[in-house]
């Protein structure tokens, strides 16, 4: 499988559950994040949550960070729908489907993703 050519790599911001996190922070923190890659930087962060996670911690998803594209862990087989998504987003770049994936040469489960098409 050839991967698309890129012209910049992909930087994502993996927002969910880590032991011991304090997530009454998610919000602001994830926020600033977003402007400080934005301004300082000149990137757009991709978004990486999971919906459940995301709308149990965030009260009101910032605009600066609704602007950047959505990579969902979804695992099941078949895309996530718009009203699936987490609060601020209509729509997916990148669905994760899979946590339990196998690629020769690693041992053990891997995450397998999809990109939107569109």
């Amino acid at each position: 499988m050839a991967f698309p050519d890129l012209k910049d790599p992909i930087i994502a911001l993996d927002i969910e559950e880590h032991k011991g996190a304090d997530y009454r922070l998610v919000q602001r923190v994830t926020e600033e994040s977003v402007r400080y890659l934005r301004d300082k930087a000149n990137r757009t962060p991709y978004i990486y949550t999971r919906t459940s996670f995301w709308d149990a911690y965030v009260s009101d998803t910032p605009d600066i960070v609704a602007q950047c594209p959505l990579w969902i862990a979804r695992w099941r087989d078949h895309p996530p729908l718009p009203n699936e998504l987490p609060k601020g987003w209509a729509s997916w770049k990148i669905w994760q489907y899979s946590d339990q994936g196998t690629v020769p040469g690693i041992r053990g489960p891997v995450d397998l993703n999809r990109m939107a098409t569109t």
